[in-house]
């Protein structure tokens, strides 16, 4: 098992081999402000988007590690969630089969936290 820890997290982005539209949203919230934390499992789609994002010098945070199949990249973003801190934001790219919805509502802050799954 792996952990993430950065301090005061604002925004979750679970990948779902979303890349550009997980380096834009990442963009736009860190241009908010925000400390913007990429989820991905494929260590190929993270280095896209982090590469990405770095070259503008976005903060970020993620988890890789490889995978066998996608029911093992599910299990491994599940129990990572088990670590989490509390988001302000959660943008589940990875559609709403991969999490349970209450799962990602258990990491959002009680005050004003919003999840967006697409």
């Amino acid at each position: 098992m792996f952990w993430v820890r950065v301090i005061e997290p604002n925004v979750l982005i679970i990948s779902g081999h979303q890349k550009r539209i997980s380096r834009n949203i990442g963009k736009y919230y860190a241009n908010l402000g925000a400390k913007v934390i990429i989820a991905d499992i494929s260590q190929e789609d993270r280095q896209i988007i982090i590469e990405s994002l770095n070259e503008k010098g976005i903060k970020y945070a993620s988890i890789t590690r490889e995978l066998c199949n996608n029911d093992e990249a599910r299990e491994v973003l599940y129990h990572w969630l088990d670590d989490c801190m509390k988001f302000r934001v959660v943008i589940n790219l990875a559609g709403e089969e991969v999490f349970n919805t209450s799962r990602l509502k258990d990491i959002l802050e009680s005050q004003g936290g919003i999840l967006y799954t697409v």
